[in-house]
């Protein structure tokens, strides 16, 4: 799940939206995701995936951090788009995966997009009519969907159809939250954390306390600790690192030097500008890379801003690479 910041639109006509399926299908094919429901909406989105090749993080930063960069230049805009990191939940397919096609697939219904269910069809930016039409989508894993039904291939479509008019039984609190969370405590149900404050720590689960426990077994004999592993995100962080000094033929690690050069504070703006407003990292820890204060990587972010409006053509080159990185 991810929706925009302050409820700003992802996606302000078809275009937006055409642009954003064919990048999810170039990211789909480049990373070997499996893709079960989806659902466009004007300033959120749902993608119920399996990652079958690398790793889920680098599948939505490919694709949240491509559609970020696409829609600000489109539309001349700057700064976040997307609201904090995506959300993601862990989910045991034998108990949730047919409520969650449900839930995902009904939201242009839910929110008055269209009339009535048998106008789900006519919305194009779901994953609705391919599983009703094979030839609609061939990206869209309709098969393991339609065979969790009975009978032929139409009798699994109709069987599908009467399925989403049923009575829901699963809230739409546990379908987006999860049951469990699992974090260093162990096994953490979110239900029996409210109305109080709840520990987001860890990630959440949607599935029994079976299946739960049977996760945290996994995590807690894997060798995970022993050796850390460079995540997607670090990797594209060092190589803009490494991208802006050597386009400013910086010495290595003068960038947090506190050096007062005008080429490493121009270093310093743009990074800044990439950090917070492409990659949407804190200005705290944008800080601790550029060796500035919190409102040092603001200010210095807006600097760029500015500068861009005005320089653009300067600057379009180097972009143009940043954003290769960053994986438009």
């Amino acid at each position: 799940m991810a929706r925009g910041v302050g409820k700003h639109p992802l996606f302000d006509d078809d275009q937006d939206m055409d642009v954003f399926t064919n990048r999810l299908v170039r990211c789909i094919q480049q990373t070997g995701t499996s893709i079960f429901a989806w659902v466009l909406m004007p300033n959120h989105l749902h993608l119920l995936t399996r990652t079958d090749g690398e790793s889920l993080s680098k599948f939505m930063q490919k694709l949240l951090t491509g559609h970020a960069v696409y829609y600000n230049m489109r539309h001349e805009r700057v700064g976040h788009l997307f609201q904090n990191r995506f959300k993601s939940i862990l989910v045991q397919a034998e108990e949730y995966l047919l409520s969650l096609v449900r839930y995902i697939h009904l939201n242009p219904l839910r929110a008055g997009l269209v009339r009535f269910p048998d106008h789900l069809e006519s919305y194009r930016w779901s994953g609705h009519r391919a599983l009703i039409h094979p030839r609609s989508l061939q990206w869209i894993n309709r098969k393991e969907v339609l065979d969790c039904f009975s009978g032929n291939e139409s009798g699994k479509i109709d069987a599908y159809l009467e399925y989403l008019e049923e009575d829901k039984s699963d809230p739409e609190y546990l379908l987006t939250n999860g049951s469990f969370i699992v974090n260093s405590k162990g096994l953490v149900s979110t239900e029996s954390s409210l109305p109080g404050p709840v520990n987001r720590s860890g990630f959440p689960l949607l599935g029994s306390r079976e299946f739960g426990l049977s996760v945290l077994k996994q995590l807690r004999g894997s060798d995970a600790g022993s050796s850390r592993v460079r995540t997607p995100v670090h990797q594209v962080i060092t190589s803009l690192v490494i991208l802006i000094e050597d386009y400013w033929r910086i010495p290595a690690g003068s960038l947090r030097s506190g050096g007062r050069r005008d080429s490493i504070v121009e270093a310093r703006e743009v990074l800044s500008y990439l950090l917070v407003d492409t990659i949407g990292l804190t200005f705290s820890d944008s800080g601790h890379i550029v060796g500035l204060s919190r409102q040092g990587v603001s200010d210095a972010a807006e600097r760029f801003r500015v500068r861009m409006r005005s320089e653009s053509s300067i600057y379009k080159q180097l972009l143009h690479h940043a954003y290769e990185i960053i994986g438009q």
